[in-house]
């Protein structure tokens, strides 16, 4: 019995530049909302809201855990 071998095909991604024209035509469409450019200072000097929690932290947790 003979089988077919399936090669994977390779495609090539398209490299273009998005320019001003289609960035105001997708947020028309409503499919993007642009940025001011401006970012709040609160947001880079506070920490987040909520309770701290990290991976590698529960990581060990769970490990220790076992």
């Amino acid at each position: 019995m003979e089988h077919d071998v399936v090669k994977p095909r390779h495609f090539r991604r398209r490299q273009r530049s998005v320019d001003a024209a289609a960035l105001l035509e997708m947020e028309r469409k409503g499919l993007i909302r642009r940025g001011t450019g401006r970012l709040d200072r609160e947001i880079l000097e506070t920490d987040p809201p909520g309770k701290p929690c990290g991976v590698v932290e529960a990581l060990i947790g769970q490990r220790a855990a076992r």
